[in-house]
């Protein structure tokens, strides 16, 4: 019996060994827990997350930051990683303009961002202490929207061949059906670009209440580029009534050449405060 109850602890042992060996195997580039770093001021945080953006490290770039407009960390690292490849969302260096303290909790910074391609913008960042430190936040609000932002040089507007294979047909194709009046929601192609010399590109498109009541349809189609601090409005216009049966095409001007990594964002608005609606819409985005 004795010999047999060495034998079991001896089995008992190897297996907890084995259970510890298995849980350590865990991949660092996704576990957020793991990433997790205490930062107790604004200022190491800010500097940290801008240094990794230099780096070109989307993995420390995540962890410093917490953004909205996505619900895990795969879609923010893949993001982060695809922008930083892009040579116009390439940090090379950066310089702290100005510093404001909000509140206790609440600091802003605007930094003066030198892009690889020659770009250069003036940005603005929100950090917020949590108890899990400073952290830089980033919200759904598109950075044009927000004071502070200013396009100084585009910089070279050269696109990859790819880029300009991926626009020789329409950029992006949508259908939509059911949408409540009053929503915001996305464009299920993403992440195309936008190749338009004359700050231009047209929609080519159909809307309409799919209701079958009297309410004309509002919406407002707007031109994302995303970016590892923020969305950037390239455009957008709204278009008003029913325009069905025939193709209805509108121009939507942007502010540079060129745009990568980019959706397009509708917006129905509310036809009346009484009433719920529903719209539909198809179309697409040409380069122009």
């Amino acid at each position: 019996m004795k010999k047999i109850r060495v034998l079991m602890l001896f089995v008992f042992t190897m297996l907890l060994s084995a259970t510890a060996a298995n849980a350590s195997i865990i991949d660092p580039a996704h576990n957020s827990s793991l990433r997790e770093t205490m930062i107790s001021s604004p200022d190491t945080a800010i500097t940290q997350y801008l240094e990794s953006a230099v780096r070109g490290d989307f993995n420390t770039l995540s962890s410093l930051s917490n953004d909205a407009r996505y619900s895990n960390d795969y879609q923010k690292e893949a993001l982060y990683e695809q922008t930083l490849d892009n040579s116009s969302k390439k940090p090379i260096s950066y310089q702290i303009i100005n510093s404001n303290p909000l509140d206790g909790e609440t600091h802003q910074y605007l930094v003066e961002l030198r892009f690889e391609n020659s770009g250069v913008s003036n940005i603005p960042f929100v950090l917020k202490n949590s108890q899990f430190g400073w952290k830089v936040n980033i919200s759904k609000q598109s950075i044009d929207e927000k004071p502070g932002y200013s396009l100084i040089n585009e910089g070279n507007v050269a696109m990859p061949r790819a880029a300009f294979a991926a626009v020789s047909n329409a950029s992006c194709k949508w259908n939509f059906w059911g949408r409540v009046d009053g929503r915001t929601f996305d464009s299920k192609c993403s992440g195309f670009s936008i190749n338009a010399p004359s700050l231009k590109v047209l929609l080519n498109l159909q809307q309409y209440n799919d209701k079958g009541d009297s309410y004309e349809p509002m919406i407002k189609y707007e031109i994302v580029e995303s970016n590892w601090w923020s969305d950037d409005t390239w455009g957008y216009t709204d278009i008003i009534g029913t325009k069905k049966g025939k193709a209805y095409q509108e121009h939507v001007y942007g502010d540079k050449q060129t745009a990568t990594d980019v959706y397009i964002r509708f917006t129905t608005h509310d036809t009346s405060p009484d009433v719920v609606t529903t719209l539909a819409g198809f179309g697409e985005l040409y380069d122009s």
